[in-house]
């Protein structure tokens, strides 16, 4: 079972829609989703089809960044977008840690990188070069 993590319907985000998009695609008992508290972020007009009584956890909030006591699922796919998880991206490493030390397996979206940038190597820009050290397992050759 694949439990994401994401912003997610009401909450108008263009993750969230592409979050909403994958999970109609899959059988119903495949997936959960983890969102943000909704009355915490920005709401549609209420017409968005949410099935709130199959799998949509609206737990997190920027103030208390963390997983709820129980994760269904094996694996916790992450979506990933620079401002999402507030300014600094402390929040969403600190969830990350968390799903691992949980023993579940970890898997990320990264929606805004980007390869333009001269301030890196790897011509992202140092944000991005940064956050993904930091969550990335180490390069071994």
């Amino acid at each position: 079972m694949f439990t994401f993590v994401s912003t997610f319907p009401p909450i108008m985000c263009g993750i969230g829609t592409y979050t909403k998009y994958i999970t109609s695609n899959m059988p119903r008992d495949k997936w959960r989703v983890i969102s943000f508290r909704a009355d915490k972020f920005s709401k549609g007009n209420g017409d968005v089809d949410i099935d709130r009584d199959h799998g949509v956890n609206y737990f997190i909030s920027l103030d208390n960044s963390l997983l709820p006591p129980l994760v269904d699922g094996d694996l916790l796919w992450f979506q990933h977008s620079f401002g999402i998880w507030g300014e600094l991206n402390t929040r969403f490493i600190k969830l990350i840690e968390e799903g691992k030390r949980r023993g579940k397996n970890v898997g990320a979206s990264f929606h805004t990188v980007h390869f333009q940038s001269e301030q890196t190597p790897g011509a992202m820009q140092k944000k991005e070069w940064e956050l993904l050290m930091e969550v990335l397992p180490p390069w071994t050759s």
